[in-house]
């Protein structure tokens, strides 16, 4: 791409829920003069909790302390010593426990699951071939790698073909929850301009213009914006969020339409009563009924305690058709009530009754796709434009949504290499001809 004028960003990245916060603040604090477009307000309100998602955080080992500490300053971190729990029937295995091997010789989990899941990085040679070893064995035995494939995944398989999804999900990792407030959200903001981002809040993108193969500017409604040129663009919403855009801005992202998710995370806020301590509750953990069962509906659901005292929300994994079906809804909330009682003896499970519409319900930042669903998807091509979205997330978490970022840094940061060769040639070429134009003058009579 040709050098744009000096009031050209190097990158606008377009951005809702945070999700473009990290990368923004580590392109500017490499020299990139960036642009952050949040367009959170014009895809709806929702809790913070909504936004946060059902899952915490895993520090795999691929990830950058810059990426947790992001996350710190937007929300207080909450270590759960004991790591991920999985909370079947029979007991806990808790990922990072003392006990953790036994629990998990109790639950039939083999060495060879074993070692495959502590393997906390992304998937590379030696993971591939364990995981095709896997493959060949029966559910029985590697349930426990399936489940990780598929519990947190944005893509849904039946059970026991999960283990062909990408990476697995690395349970065995470090562990913790955010605790999230609005106001922490908005901090998240002003960290950004405070590290030399040039924030642009309460956006909404009219336009993007494209010039042979590139995209060459944005055209922004936001106070003190316009038309943004740009050297590149990262675009961080989904197909159906971009539809919240005028439909030219769809068509030219998305040619072939928006996909929509088959299935969601659907939040249900508890209040629970009786003589259970508060240290008794867990942080959080999966709940499982039968690990033989769909990892679905109320066989498999994310239990995870709130600020209050001896409050918790629980996520359900719910056909998107049932958004709209308040009966069906109401009879899932009755046998989480009656699974909370039995694992939890001697305490009432009440939903909460207020009208406020977040404490029951769906969460479109955090979509599940069919795989034929996925393959629908048609991105519009250009030399300088990334998607990351929710459609290219490996998992509905934050350690999901880092690794394509760490990608699309590697990406940037190569483009930004030839710019820059290429600027050096322009500028030694230029000097070439403004010195053979001295020489000139000074032969001149």
């Amino acid at each position: 791409m040709e050098r744009l004028d000096s009031s050209a960003a190097d990158v606008v990245i377009v951005s809702a829920f945070g999700r473009g916060n990290w990368i923004a603040m580590e392109l500017a604090g490499r020299g990139w003069k960036t642009t952050l477009v949040d367009v959170s307000e014009t895809l709806g309100t929702y809790a913070p909790e909504d936004i946060e998602g059902p899952f915490g955080f895993l520090e795999a080992s691929d990830l950058t302390p810059s990426q947790k500490s992001r996350l710190e300053d937007e929300g207080e971190l909450v270590f759960v010593p004991a790591g991920m729990t999985i909370w079947l029937k029979e007991g806990p295995i808790e990922c990072r426990g003392d006990l953790n091997r036994l629990q998990l010789e109790k639950r039939g989990v083999s060495v060879a699951v074993d070692h495959y899941l502590r393997r906390l990085g992304p998937s590379d040679r030696d993971s591939e071939r364990e995981r095709r070893a896997l493959a060949k064995k029966s559910f029985r035995e590697t349930w426990f790698a399936h489940f990780a494939h598929q519990i947190a995944s944005p893509v849904v398989r039946e059970n026991h073909e999960a283990i062909g999804l990408g990476a697995h999900w690395p349970i065995f990792a470090p562990f913790s929850i955010r605790q999230v407030t609005a106001a922490g959200l908005q901090k998240g903001l002003k960290n950004c301009q405070s590290q030399g981002v040039n924030v642009k809040a309460k956006a909404k993108v009219r336009e993007i213009t494209f010039n042979a193969g590139s995209v060459e500017s944005i055209d922004i409604q936001s106070e003190g914006a316009g038309v943004l040129r740009t050297r590149s663009l990262v675009w961080m919403l989904s197909s159906l969020e971009a539809r919240n855009c005028p439909p030219s801005v769809t068509t030219e992202l998305f040619p072939r339409g928006a996909i929509e998710a088959e299935w969601y995370w659907a939040r249900l806020q508890f209040q629970l009563e009786g003589d259970l301590l508060e240290d008794q509750l867990p942080v959080h953990a999966i709940v499982v009924e039968d690990p033989y069962l769909p990892w679905s509906h109320t066989n498999a659901f994310v239990f995870r305690k709130r600020r209050e005292p001896k409050a918790i929300d629980v996520w359900l994994k719910l056909p998107a058709h049932f958004q709209s079906q308040a009966g069906r809804l109401a009879a899932l909330t009755k046998e989480v009530q009656a699974i909370l009682e039995r694992r939890l003896p001697g305490c009432k499970a009440t939903l909460q009754t207020s009208t406020d519409p977040s404490m029951v319900s769906r969460v479109l930042r955090n979509p599940i796709f069919n795989e034929e669903t996925l393959e629908h998807l048609y991105l519009r091509r250009a030399s300088n434009l990334f998607y990351c979205g929710p459609e290219q997330w490996e998992f509905s978490d934050w350690l999901g949504q880092y690794r394509p970022q760490n990608q699309l840094l590697d990406r940037l940061v190569k483009m930004k290499a030839q710019w820059d060769a290429s600027d050096a040639k322009a500028a030694a070429r230029a000097a070439a001809r403004e010195l053979k134009s001295q020489r000139n003058e000074e032969k001149s009579p």
